[in-house]
Parts: C-alpha cells; sequence; structure tokens
C-alpha cells in the first residue's frame, strides 16, 4: 500500500530574522532606549536620567553613545528595586515608589509606541496573512496549527 501524500500546508515559507521587524518600525534592541527618549513625558525623562546617572556617571542625552542597553537599564533598576531597602537607611528624596513609578513610565511609554506601530503595520495587506509558522515543529503539530 503506498504511504498517504502529505497535505499541502503553505504556498511560501518565509524565513525572517530578528531584524525583520525594523522594516515595519520597530527599534531595534540597541537603539529602544534612545528612540523612545523623546517620547517620554518631561518628569518621567528627568527621572529616568537621574537613575541612568546614577549607574553610568558619563551619560549624556547630548551623545547617542552613552545610551545604556535598555535590557542593562531594566536590570539595574530591578536590582535597585531588590536591594532598596537595605542599601538605605534612611529614605531620601528619590524613593522606591519614585524609582517603580518611573520604570512603568518607560515601560507604558514603549508599550504605546509599539502599539502605534502595530496599528500603521496592520494595514500592510501581505501581514494580515499568517506567514510564521515555527520550523521546528514536527509535522503532525503542523497540521493542526
Amino acid at each position: 500500500m503506498k504511504p498517504a501524500e502529505p497535505e499541502r500546508i503553505r504556498d511560501v515559507v518565509y524565513v525572517i530574522g530578528a531584524g525583520f521587524s525594523v522594516g515595519l518600525g520597530y527599534p531595534l534592541t540597541k537603539s529602544l532606549l534612545i528612540d523612545a527618549w523623546s517620547r517620554l513625558d518631561e518628569e518621567p525623562r528627568t527621572q529616568l536620567r537621574r537613575i541612568i546617572e546614577f549607574h553610568h556617571p558619563y551619560f549624556t542625552t547630548k551623545r547617542k553613545t552613552t545610551f545604556p542597553d535598555i535590557e542593562q537599564l531594566l536590570t539595574e533598576i530591578a536590582v535597585n528595586l531588590d536591594l532598596f531597602d537595605a542599601s538605605r537607611p534612611a529614605e531620601g528624596t528619590f524613593t522606591k515608589k519614585r524609582l517603580e513609578e518611573t520604570r512603568e513610565d518607560l515601560l507604558s511609554c514603549i508599550a504605546r509606541w509599539f502599539h502605534e506601530i502595530y496599528e500603521e503595520a496592520s494595514g500592510i495587506a501581505w501581514l494580515a496573512v499568517r506567514v510564521c509558522l515555527p520550523v521546528f515543529l514536527p509535522q503532525q503539530l503542523l497540521r493542526q496549527v
């Protein structure tokens, strides 16, 4: 008996890399903070500048090369939050609540920006079709997708 022919899943398979989203208007990770900076309101931007200067004394908004990587900055903020109470015998002018609020302002700003980009990109006709399936899935699972 002859085995059954496999079902045709797609006519075209796109293999895309990490930079694919740049063509849709999303920033690369290395420029995310630089690109988000001007989108922040003045008060959160001032607070964020103070946080960055604490960790990176040579930081200046006038030189893009002094901006830290967003992942590094978020890690530094997380460590600050974890150690906040233990590292300060008395609360000064910069509070744990303010640090949390500044992080949330940054993340909310990026989320709003990404939503705007998504809205613009969703109008691109060829993206309206599901074009990406994980290539590492077994054929049985691909048929179910």
